[in-house]
């Protein structure tokens, strides 16, 4: 209840014969009501209160967690786990602090809304740093008009707390070649703790020194390495007509058997491999992995996706990361500095949320449902559309036409949708994480050999083993 509409939106006079009732016996009628936010709404006007006043059943209802105790009260949302408001205890009283501006009002929005919450950006580019969010939106990239302090976009966030590792920094890299190709790092990851739904257990990453922009592929084996490779060096040739004059690894064996290095001899490509034991000799890569691993786990922790699913969101970050400016190369983003345009924002949504697919004809007749809902996994790299995740049918549908409900996280709502554990991934050290991708998206996943598909079905098949995506994964700038 408030005394003022300044801060209301969907105002409506009010047409009951409800009165306030005030402790010393006083009946103040109310005039108007409407909402403030997604977390307050159905709020009573009474000119004549003198205080804000909250009810903790309306914020119950309103799917918020609320905990008192004696250092305070805190106002949790209660799917995304996001603090909403706290505020101290004063005597018996628990006075907290909501924002009222109307641009902070709408924190979830569809997807044609142009007025968002930071925290909405926050978790749409993979949970960045508060700096790097306030550089973001100082430059304009995601379509604000006014740009808020440093402070008011600074709030905790419990899934960056939990997701995010915190470990010695190794000494920071910088570069001096002059052009894209030049060196190119690459490490292997794996093996996974949990195979992927499309049989995954790998992946190899390729980081551009110029410009920092990474690729990821996928992979069931450490012996498709060198077939990967291959196949990005005629990629580098046929997109960028720039050849790889440098490969810097570290010492396993997927990078030193005979073939390969024959390979990289024939091409002129100099090899630079790391001391055994000594992986910081290969620290882009190395830092490559503790960066993304961790926003894979947020990832997963804050959406509740099943850890199967970790290419997807391991293939999320890389879309993201490439997009975000770094402070090792001057504050440019990956992508604009490897491409020299800046990177569309417009299409980022919030990984793991409730999205509605709109079906195609043969899916549907004039009286059924004309959109299903899926679980938003993440970005396609052949065009500009969506990866959603069909619980039905256990596929991911690629599709331009989906209505977001951001505000909403897909497992979190259905937890039984999906057979699989729902666990974020473990703190890994010493391996080698998938790299950031911007648009163009660049990740890949290896084909199966007969033998892997052999064993594959020897286990088995999966309950969602027709979640596969294309063999192959690209897109053009």
């Amino acid at each position: 209840m408030t005394n003022n509409t300044r801060f209301l939106t969907n105002k409506k006079k009010y047409l009951g014969n409800l009165n306030i009732h005030t402790a010393g016996g006083n009946q103040l009628p109310i005039t108007t009501t409407g909402d403030i936010s997604s977390s307050l709404t159905n709020v009573f006007v009474a000119p004549g209160l003198t205080s804000n006043l909250i009810s903790v059943g309306q914020l119950v209802e309103n799917d918020c967690r609320v905990q008192f105790s004696q250092s305070g009260c805190l106002v949790q949302d209660q799917h995304l786990g996001t603090i909403i408001s706290k505020g101290p205890k004063v005597g018996r009283l628990f006075p907290i602090h909501f924002s009222l501006s109307p641009s902070l009002s709408l924190p979830l929005v569809s997807c044609n809304s142009a007025i968002v919450d930071y925290q909405v950006w926050h978790r749409r580019l993979r949970h960045p740093n508060s700096n790097v969010l306030h550089d973001m939106l100082k430059s304009s990239f995601l379509g604000n008009k006014h740009t808020p302090s440093l402070n008011d976009i600074h709030f905790d966030c419990i899934p960056c707390k939990l997701g995010k590792s915190k470990i010695l920094p190794f000494p920071t890299h910088q570069s001096h070649v002059s052009q894209p190709f030049d060196i190119i790092h690459s490490d292997v990851w794996g093996i996974a703790p949990v195979t992927s739904h499309a049989y995954y257990k790998y992946f190899v990453t390729f980081i551009d020194d110029y410009s920092h922009f990474t690729w990821v592929y996928f992979l069931c084996s450490k012996d498709e390495v060198f077939a990967t490779f291959k196949f990005f060096y005629a990629y580098v040739q046929a997109q960028f007509s720039s050849k790889i004059k440098i490969l810097r690894s570290d010492n396993g064996g997927e990078y030193t058997s005979h073939l390969f290095q024959e390979f990289l001899q024939t091409n002129g490509i100099l090899s630079q491999r790391s001391c055994p034991s000594t992986p910081q000799q290969n620290g882009v890569a190395e830092r490559k992995n503790f960066h993304l691993l961790d926003v894979v786990r947020t990832l997963l922790l804050e959406s509740h996706v099943p850890s199967r699913f970790w290419c997807e969101a391991l293939s999320t970050a890389v879309h993201l990361i490439n997009k975000l400016p770094s402070l090792s190369i001057s504050n440019e983003s990956p992508f604009t500095r490897l491409f020299g345009h800046p990177p569309n924002y417009s299409t980022l949504r919030i990984f793991g949320c409730a999205c509605y697919v709109h079906l195609p004809p043969q899916e549907r007749t004039k009286l059924t449902a004309q959109f299903v809902e899926c679980a938003f996994l993440g970005y396609s790299s052949h065009q500009n559309d969506f990866l959603c995740y069909d619980p039905k049918l256990h596929q991911i549908r690629v599709s331009r036409n989906v209505i977001f409900l951001e505000n909403v996280y897909f497992f979190a709502k259905h937890p039984d949708s999906f057979s699989s554990t729902i666990s974020g991934l473990p703190l890994f050290t010493n391996s080698s994480a998938g790299p950031s991708s911007s648009r163009p998206l660049l990740t890949y996943q290896r084909k199966k050999t007969t033998r892997q598909h052999q064993q594959a079905e020897s286990h088995g098949p999966l309950p969602d083993n027709s979640l596969a995506v294309d063999p192959v994964q690209a897109s053009a700038p």
